[in-house]
């Protein structure tokens, strides 16, 4: 066992030992001996211990020997000048035999540190989850714990375990996680002054709570992303249960940094809220309980931005650049990294939406980074956030698909399309084409004619002939006779609404096939 000097005093406290060795001095003991008149003091390896009156005056310590010395007599003024020795001295009413059994607790803590940092590596080897790794370090701690994301949720829990302690059971009942009043008789424990930011682990008194905790959190990349808390239920805390809490967090760090979600979020509560959500894990009833305690200004009117980081970064090594970049365009959205796409929701007072400078940042960034962006539908309650995200990637989807434009795509343009797809993957969709326009296109082909375009842009500029002689670059005169013929080619009067919304269907439909391209 390798123990310096430091650690050996604190464990002999209690006995006031004195000591003129330098604190970081260390060595490496396999045992613990007591010394007689008769030993030759020849291994290195051992902590001899024993009584002034058995150390003789010709005793020579030609290697480094580390001596326990119980003064029942005074010793010579030549031990302490003597090179090899590092002696601590002991008060003459000492036991020996008790500080023997206090030395050896340190041996045997040494075995359990061995065995449990044995188990823990083979947790990371084995991939072991984060609820396994709970349950390992309970039987090790012999006290029950948890482990919390920053949002104070639970994310694993040793099993088994019911505590009456208020916040244990309150996270039970509430969706595993904190509740606001549960904060609020942590925060009276005046003696626990909070810091995300210390990597040691600390000690909580029990304060107006059932039992002492020990804290520590946990980092990855140097970021807090969540936080162990040990339990004193059944065995009273040790220093070394300070150790085996900095051990934990070392090896869930480890753990976590396999999880995207963890790699990439920036450790701001709000993140888990709405992870939660886009997982659907969270239920109505504690959502409201966990907006309220972790203070989320819920506005009137909410949008959800998905963009698609798929098939631009695919290591993923600029994913934390473009959010930034995203948060300097939108100030006010709370930005999340799930599964593909980088995800904004916005929430603002009740039609404010989104400025025409904004839209069109989003679209400069899209286009210059060759990414494809999609923002759902307005939507009030936030519990439906992965209804709409899923509206947001639709949108994306169906602009990459029919439109092709790396921009920001709105769900509300593309509802009959997303309807269209939805009936795609059961039926023929030709079916729904009106047949005047098929024979219309059939006509084109045949006669290398253009009538069905010029039909649909006459119909997309709301039968305004100059617009629509302008898109087309023709004179008026010539679109006049162009959309007469088509009437005689079709058979149908194009100042029936019915017929008119039929075609511009036919010819999403048609779009949406890619059978035929009418924007040229």
């Amino acid at each position: 066992m390798q123990i310096t000097v430091d650690k050996l005093l604190k464990q002999l406290e209690n006995f006031q030992p004195i000591c003129r060795i330098m604190k970081n001095n260390s060595f490496s003991i396999t045992s613990v001996c007591f010394f007689t008149k008769d030993t030759n003091f020849t291994n290195t390896e051992f902590l001899y211990i024993g009584y002034a009156s058995e150390l003789l005056s010709e005793n020579s310590f030609e290697d480094p020997i580390l001596m326990i010395c119980i003064e029942d007599i005074p010793i010579s003024e030549n031990f302490n000048h003597l090179r090899g020795i590092y002696l601590i001295r002991l008060l003459a009413d000492t036991n020996i035999l008790s500080v023997y059994n206090t030395i050896n607790t340190l041996f045997d803590e040494d075995i359990l540190i061995k065995s449990f940092t044995e188990k823990l590596y083979q947790s990371i080897v084995l991939d072991f989850d984060i609820q396994a790794i709970c349950d390992l370090s309970a039987t090790f701690l012999q006290n029950p714990l948890v482990v919390l994301d920053n949002s104070l949720k639970h994310i694993g829990i040793s099993s088994d375990v019911e505590l009456e302690d208020h916040i244990w059971m309150d996270q039970q009942k509430n969706g595993n996680f904190v509740s606001e009043h549960s904060i609020g008789l942590i925060t009276k424990q005046t003696e626990y002054k909070k810091d995300y930011y210390s990597t040691e682990p600390v000690i909580l008194p029990k304060g107006e709570l059932k039992y002492p905790r020990i804290i520590n959190h946990i980092f990855v990349n140097h970021k807090p992303v969540g936080t162990i808390v040990i339990f004193e239920v059944h065995k009273k805390f040790k220093n070394m249960d300070l150790y085996f809490a900095k051990m934990i967090s070392d090896v869930l760090s480890l753990r976590m940094k396999n999880d995207s979600f963890v790699l990439y979020s920036k450790g701001v509560i709000y993140e888990h809220i709405f992870y939660d959500l886009l997982n659907e894990t969270i239920s109505s009833s504690a959502l409201y309980e966990r907006i309220q305690s972790q203070n989320l200004n819920i506005k009137d009117d909410i949008y959800v931005i998905a963009i698609d980081i798929s098939e631009f970064d695919q290591t993923y090594k600029t994913l934390q650049y473009f959010r930034s970049l995203l948060d300097e365009i939108i100030r006010d959205g709370k930005s999340v990294i799930y599964e593909n796409y980088i995800v904004v929701i916005i929430m603002r007072k009740s039609n404010t939406y989104l400025s025409e400078l904004e839209i069109n940042e989003i679209n400069n960034f899209c286009g210059k980074k060759k990414l494809y962006a999609g923002i759902s539908k307005c939507f009030h309650d936030v519990s439906k956030l992965k209804f709409y995200f899923e509206q947001a990637i639709t949108s994306l989807q169906l602009n990459r698909k029919l439109r092709k434009v790396h921009k920001l795509s709105f769900y509300e343009e593309f509802t009959t399309d997303h309807m269209i797809d939805i009936a795609f993957k059961n039926i023929d969709l030709k079916q729904f084409c009106d047949e005047s326009l098929l024979k219309l296109i059939e006509y084109d082909k045949f006669n290398n004619t253009t009538f069905a375009s010029s039909l649909y842009e006459f119909l997309i500029h709301e039968r305004n002939l100059a617009h629509t002689a302008k898109a087309l670059h023709m004179h008026r005169n010539t679109l006049i006779y162009r959309i007469n013929k088509i009437q005689e080619i079709t058979n149908h009067d194009l100042e029936n609404s019915n017929y008119r919304f039929r075609l511009l269907l036919s010819f999403k439909i048609l779009s949406f096939l890619e059978s035929i391209d009418f924007t040229k």
